[in-house]
């Protein structure tokens, strides 16, 4: 048996409970209407992650500062994975 989170949002008529899955189906639709709604946000947003896949390649952290102050940081490992055979002797 497989349990899943359970999350309680805001409804028309009430409180909603929502499963994992549920709430991936609202968050890609809610993506998908951002760029009906704002097509321009398509060319930055394919912008940033062209930065991030060259960034993540040449191994330098993506920087940047909140509204706030708050300076982020995160590092990603390029990882290349390879095959070998064991030979046990």
């Amino acid at each position: 048996m497989m349990i899943t989170d359970i999350y309680i949002a805001p409804g028309y008529s009430g409180l909603v409970q929502l499963n994992e899955g549920n709430l991936f189906k609202v968050a890609q639709i809610i993506h998908e209407q951002m760029f009906i709604v704002f097509p321009a946000l398509r060319v930055i947003y394919d912008y940033f992650m062209e930065m991030t896949r060259i960034m993540v390649k040449l191994n330098l952290p993506i920087s940047w500062i909140t509204p706030a102050g708050l300076e982020i940081t995160q590092e990603y490992a390029y990882l290349k994975t390879s095959n070998f055979n064991r030979i046990w002797i």
